[in-house]
């Protein structure tokens, strides 16, 4: 892993943008195929800023399960 040296008021934006992309998750009703695709382009965003993200999909394309540094979140429609 790269490390970079960000001044702090770059710090503070990037915090941020990981709160907000955060925030996106609390707010799906429903994981369909969409919303999984959206997932691995946050989680991408995320691991260049160190916010380890994994899901787990069903074989029908929706989230099942999602894991943000180890904490983990369940879709409202999973059992």
């Amino acid at each position: 892993m790269k490390l970079i040296k960000i001044d702090s008021q770059e710090w503070y934006a990037q915090l941020e943008l990981v709160k907000s992309k955060l925030d996106r998750f609390r707010r799906i009703d429903f994981m369909d195929f969409f919303a999984v695709k959206a997932i691995y382009g946050i989680r991408c965003d995320l691991e260049r800023l160190g916010v380890t993200l994994e899901y787990i999909g069903t074989d029908e394309g929706e989230l099942e399960r999602l894991r943000i540094n180890g904490c983990r979140f369940r879709a409202k429609n999973a059992l």
